[in-house]
Parts: C-alpha cells; sequence; structure tokens
C-alpha cells in the first residue's frame, strides 16, 4: 500500500466531481476545481433561503444557491428553531436529552476539501497537515482544532457548535436514531462508513455490515447523497470538530427548559467531534446524539478529523 494510507489512488472519481459551474465563479478568486459540483439542495430548502438577506462577502446565483466568496464553498440555510438534542438511551454523556433552540445559520455542503485548504494556507503562509489524500477533491483530515479556527476565520465563518450541528446532522428527521432512520443499516447511499469495503481490506476492523459504500478510504466531497437540508457528509468521511470544549456532564446543565444557542462548557480540556468517519467505529458511533472528544492539538492518524464551516445569520 503505497501513499497515505487513508488516502484512496485507485477508486474512480464520482462524476458529480468537475469543474465548479456557477454564475460569478470568477468572483470568488477561486479556480473552477475549487469546490466540487453538488446536485442542487431540496426545494424546500432554495425557497427558504430565497427570502434572507445575503451577507457582504456571499453570492446568490441565478438559481437561489448562495456561495461564500472567500473560499467558493456552497451553503444552505438551517433557518432558526427547536429540536430535541441528546438521547435518554444512549451513553451518560448523551444524557438527558433535552429542547435546544438554534438561530438561523448557513452551513458549508460538504466538508473543507485538501484544495480549499491548499488556498488557504498558500494565501497565510501556513503548512498543509502531512499525509493528505492524494485526490485533493477528498476532505482535508489530520487538522487540529486550531488550524480549523483558522481557515474558518480566513474565510470570515467560524466551526459550528455541537447544537448546530447534531441538528444538521439529524437532517430534519426529529427523534431518529441515526440521520437515515431508526435501524442501523444505513438506507440508500447517505455516506462514507467503515463497512465491507474497508472490511475486506483489513478483517479486523470495526465496521458495518450489510453496507458497502465502494470506498475503502476517504471519497472525494459531496460523493454521496445530500440528507434533507442538502447537506453531504454529515455522517461519515471524516470526523468533524465542533467549535465546544468537550464535557461529559454538561448536558445537564441545560435540562428543564429551552436551551438558547448552547456553546459548551465555559472550558475543558477536549474539543468535541461529531459525525463518525470512514475508519474503525461501532455503528453506535453514526447515532445522531453520539457524542465523542478529542485533544485539539493532536493530529488523529486513525480517525482522521476534518471540518466544514458556518456562518451565523442575524
Amino acid at each position: 500500500m503505497s501513499g497515505p494510507f487513508w488516502s484512496e489512488p485507485h477508486l474512480p472519481l464520482p462524476v458529480v466531481l468537475a469543474s465548479l459551474m456557477v454564475v460569478g465563479c470568477g468572483l470568488f478568486g477561486c479556480r473552477k476545481s475549487d469546490v466540487p459540483v453538488l446536485r442542487p439542495p431540496p426545494a424546500e430548502v432554495l425557497r427558504v433561503q430565497g427570502g434572507i438577506a445575503i451577507p457582504t462577502g456571499y453570492m446568490r446565483g441565478d438559481d437561489g444557491r448562495v456561495y461564500c466568496e472567500m473560499d467558493g464553498a456552497e451553503m444552505v440555510l438551517l433557518p432558526a428553531g427547536g429540536f430535541t438534542m441528546g438521547s435518554n438511551d444512549g451513553a451518560p454523556d448523551e444524557k438527558p436529552a433535552h429542547q435546544v433552540f438554534v438561530r438561523a445559520y448557513l452551513m458549508d455542503r460538504h466538508e473543507v476539501t485538501v484544495r480549499q485548504f491548499r488556498k488557504f494556507c498558500a494565501e497565510t503562509g501556513t503548512s498543509v497537515p502531512p499525509e493528505q489524500a492524494r485526490d485533493d477533491a477528498c476532505p482535508v483530515a489530520k487538522v487540529t482544532w486550531g488550524e480549523a479556527i483558522a481557515y474558518a476565520e480566513w474565510a470570515g465563518k467560524r466551526l459550528p457548535t455541537e447544537a448546530e450541528y447534531e441538528r444538521a446532522l439529524r437532517g430534519g428527521l426529529e427523534g431518529k436514531k441515526y440521520p437515515w432512520g431508526d435501524q442501523e443499516t444505513p438506507r440508500g447511499r447517505p455516506g462514507n462508513y467503515a463497512d465491507e469495503s474497508l472490511n475486506r481490506l483489513d478483517p479486523s476492523s470495526l465496521s458495518l455490515k450489510s453496507y458497502d459504500d465502494g470506498h475503502v478510504w476517504a471519497s472525494p466531497a459531496g460523493s454521496f447523497d445530500a440528507n434533507g437540508l442538502g447537506l453531504h457528509d454529515i455522517s461519515g468521511n471524516v470526523w468533524e470538530w465542533c467549535s465546544d470544549w468537550y464535557g461529559s456532564g454538561y448536558y445537564a446543565t441545560l435540562a428543564g427548559g429551552v436551551a438558547r444557542n448552547p456553546r459548551g462548557p465555559p472550558s475543558g480540556k477536549k474539543r468535541v467531534i461529531r459525525g463518525g468517519g470512514w475508519y474503525y467505529f461501532l455503528p453506535g458511533h453514526l447515532r445522531c446524539a453520539y457524542r465523542h472528544e478529542h485533544d485539539p492539538s493532536d493530529r488523529e492518524k486513525t480517525m482522521p478529523i476534518g471540518f466544514r464551516t458556518v456562518r451565523e445569520l442575524p
């Protein structure tokens, strides 16, 4: 096996990855291939986001889709609203299930790619983390929390809070155990997970059974079906940083009312990561309520961590 162990040099690129073809791409300062071409978000998402004012530094295409000018990322609106966060049936740190309200925000439709991160590094004089996938359309990984923060600030955005991430992960399916429903085996092609493809290469790996996404390692951003909110790879591919400090008992402090725009404990030692990934996990790690913590300065080799960004709206 040559090259970075988690890169995928021999699998075919999906047809959805081509040059970015949107009106005004030249305004972004991005090359045509900086970001993947994605199918349009659901019609209802486009309808709702058509009614919002676009912040400075963003543009709306003729088809109603919204883009960040700095890094070229397409974003979708998650309107202000509430949902049930956590689970009373999961791990202790997921309890209790509690009501959360989050303000409106735009979220990247896909994870930040290696190519996007290279542009950031070139413009800021920083270095690309080592051992990236050979295909620059794959998500950047082995990124520290601080590097993710730096990218987000450069792009005029920020990392999602844990509450914003879980709301996005649920994809509008209120009360479901997994992003696709209540059954353990994924329905359709929701993402790139540790599954039968990986198990054929590494029979000792912890993986999903009865699911084969056709990718052993990381896959190019946007290769799989979007969820009901138009988000790709919000579960699977690479784990993703959230802005919050991790607190095992934090949810208990939010119970008994509606937590508005929670941002995690005021301090801690580790940061929250969410969403699961393509390598070494138990199926339960893909549950919407599953939480994981990680040292913000560590470049994890066996569980590559990436990120996506959000823009809060008034």
